[in-house]
């Protein structure tokens, strides 16, 4: 209602929505408030998710809650680097890196079971045209896990299909 809340996700319990609101005028600039989807409490902040760029939650089996922390939402140039923190859902303001390498890590998705997440990468550009995305996934949470190509060619915006692992949808551009 506000005009300024976008990216809302549910919360694992499927009770609450978690929104994003940018305020220019506010610090941090962007924060994240959690509220009954019936509007019958008021929104209260997500502990540990200031000043990141998106928050994304698993379903219900799910035990962790990612984060995507850089400096491209500041300079809105596709060349900055982000990457992508972990943290268990009941401590939040423990996150770790869980993808942070030399590429430009976005857009994680948990899996149904909340198993493996997954996420476009693509290397940052030294000059001219942005260079195409990739998906990969890991196994949650990630510590020490192997990370796999799951796109053969250019890929955004990761979507899980409905109760499986391995169902995933892929926008090729």
């Amino acid at each position: 209602h506000d005009g300024m809340s976008s990216q809302p996700v549910w919360s694992p319990d499927g009770k609450r929505v978690i929104y994003k609101v940018i305020n220019a005028a506010a610090k941090p600039i962007v924060r994240y408030y959690a509220r009954a989807w019936d509007e019958s409490d008021s929104a209260t902040a997500v502990p540990g998710a200031d000043g990141a760029e998106a928050v994304e939650y698993p379903g219900p089996a799910g035990k962790y809650m990612a984060y995507v922390r850089g400096d491209s939402r500041v300079t809105e140039n596709p060349r900055t680097n982000s990457d992508i923190y972990i943290a268990p859902i009941d401590s939040p303001m423990v996150a770790r890196p869980f993808a942070a390498t030399g590429l430009r890590e976005r857009l994680p998705r948990f899996s149904p079971d909340g198993k493996w997440l997954v996420y476009t990468g693509h290397d940052l550009p030294q000059s001219g045209n942005v260079p195409n995305a990739l998906l990969y996934a890991r196994a949650v949470p990630g510590a020490g896990g192997a990370v796999t190509q799951v796109s053969l060619q250019t890929g955004t915006q990761p979507l899980w299909s409905r109760g499986s692992s391995y169902g995933l949808l892929n926008q090729v551009e």
